[in-house]
Order: structure tokens, then sequence, then C-alpha cells
């Protein structure tokens, strides 16, 4: 176990410990939800043929695909790095009971109007981190990976990627090969299968990184537990829950911004950048307000004979 959670970070620095400060960095590790939330039994969980277990992630209405591409593939170049955001949803009853209690223009003490306000009322999106990788390749380096028998070009890994995904969108930084990559994505897909974007992020690592963590807060952002079969003293079968590889490489990255390598970090921060912006990620409170806005507001009956005079 590192210091760097005891010490202040010029001590960190000193003991090349990394510099985070006493309590985390930005985006501390406990800030990322875990998914399942539930720890599930064995017998509930499918397997491989291997007998590992698979990890189910949430069914996910929307798949985001973030890529910051690097200048070049020299082993002293910074990585192209790639995540997969998928947005999914959660029953608006279980937030309305969360603080502020909207008991009299929210809840109700009735259960039959209290179950048809909850079948009527939306859910709120959260989101969930489904992939990510790192690479140092050319645009269509067409070498096999020994490990997946498929090319390590960062183009085609990023088109299996999408395809395996089915990513709706895919955003590029418009840097680097960030335009390069976008060209050869529109020019190798298929008819259309998900919208390419290049986007222009503002501000420096930090301020990107600043800008998204009331989400984590919140705890709208979820990183999947790796589940791991393993038997206990008395010989039977149970699940212990960890944590992927990949995953903590991220959370690593997302807890020491601006400090060291964050190719990683910086697809989280554009994503939800990305997924903030566009209205799909929205804060508690606002979500509240939004629903509240809704239910409040009712359209006037379309009068179709006035609109033609006959009325």
């Amino acid at each position: 176990m590192g210091w760097s959670s005891t010490l202040p970070p010029a001590a960190s620095a000193r003991l090349r410990q990394p510099p985070v400060p006493r309590g985390g960095g930005v985006i501390p590790r406990e800030a990322w939800k875990i998914w399942p939330e539930v720890t599930p039994q064995p017998q509930d969980i499918r397997r491989t043929k291997t007998g590992e277990f698979i990890v189910e992630l949430p069914l996910v209405s929307y798949v985001l695909v973030a890529v910051d591409t690097a200048f070049s593939e020299r082993e002293t170049a910074d990585f192209s790095a790639c995540v997969v955001l998928g947005v999914w949803e959660r029953r608006r009853e279980e937030v309305s009971r969360a603080t502020p209690w909207m008991a009299e223009r929210w809840g109700s003490p009735d259960p039959h109007e209290a179950l048809a306000r909850s079948e009527e009322g939306s859910d709120q999106p959260r989101v969930c981190l489904m992939e990510g990788w790192v690479t140092r390749a050319g645009l269509n380096d067409m070498t096999l990976s020994p490990v997946t028998q498929k090319p390590v070009g960062l183009v085609p890994r990023l088109l299996d990627t999408c395809r395996r995904r089915q990513a709706h969108r895919i955003i590029l930084e418009n840097a680097n090969r960030g335009k390069d990559t976008a060209d050869e994505l529109r020019r190798q897909m298929y008819s259309h299968e998900f919208d390419v974007e290049l986007v222009d992020p503002t501000g420096s690592k930090l301020a990107r990184m600043h800008s998204v963590s009331p989400l984590f807060s919140a705890g709208l952002v979820y990183s999947p537990a790796n589940l791991i079969r393993v038997l206990d003293k008395d010989g039977r079968e149970t699940v212990d829950v960890r944590e992927f590889a990949w995953v903590a490489e991220i959370a690593s990255q997302c807890l020491r911004t601006p400090r060291g390598k964050q190719d990683l970090a910086d697809c989280v921060s554009m994503g939800l950048q990305w997924l903030r912006n566009a209205g799909m990620l929205e804060l508690q409170h606002e979500f509240i307000k939004s629903e509240l806005e809704r239910r409040a507001w009712k359209p006037k009956p379309l009068n179709v004979g006035q609109l033609y005079g006959v009325a």
C-alpha cells in the first residue's frame, strides 16, 4: 500500500509516491459507484466455458465512445486512449425519496396513486464505465494481436469496439490525429453505423475533471466489479468482488489529475462533459425540477376544426 493517501503532496513527491493530497485527488476512488450494487449469488451469475463469472452490465440506452488520440505511435509518445460509457436509468421513485422530500407534490401516502405516478414518471439517467484501453499503433496497422487475433491499428480497433458495444456516437478530441482518425472511421464504417464527432474541450485537464466531479459526488458514475469465484472456509462456493486492472488504471488517473499519464482520464472527463451538455445526465435536484416542470405543464387540447376555420 502506498503512502500517498496519508502524506501531503510535497512529502509524497520526495518519497517517489504519487503526489495525491490527503483524502484523495479530484475524483477519489470511493466516488465511483460499484456495479453490481448488490453482490449476486453464485447460482445467479452466468459463466464462461472455463467457469469464470460473466459481469453483466446494466441495460444501457445510449453508448458513447470517447477517444483521445496521440500524435505519434513511437514508444516515447503518449498513448491513444479509448473509454466506453453507457447511459442507463434507475426508477424515478427511488430518486424521489431522497432529500429533499417532495411529499405533497412528489410522493403520496396513497399506494395506488403512488403506483400510478411511478408508472408515468421517468427514470434518472446514470452512466456506467463499460470498457477502456490504450494503445500505440498506426491508424491502419493490420498486424494481428497475439491475444485477440484482431488488427492492432487504432481505426480497426475503434471500429471493433464500437460494433461490439453497439455504440451510438464516437467523439474524438480535435487535436493530434483526431481529424485523421475521424476521417478514416467515416471511410471504413458501414452505412452510417454510428455518429462521428470532433470536439474541442475547453479549459485545462484539471478544470475539465473538476467540471464533472459533481456527477461522481452525486453517485451517478459506476464502474464494473470483477466477480471472482472463490471457496469459503467451509468449502462452499461464493463470490468475491474485486477490481479489473483497466478499471483501477482509469480510477487512478482520475485520482491524480493533472499529474502523470492522463490519456484515459481525459476520455472520461470529455465523455461525461458531452453527456452533461447533451442533457443526458442531470444532478438529482435538476432531475427533480425538470420532472416537476414536466408534470405541471400540460399542453392545451388541439382543436383541429379551429385550425381549418370550421369550428
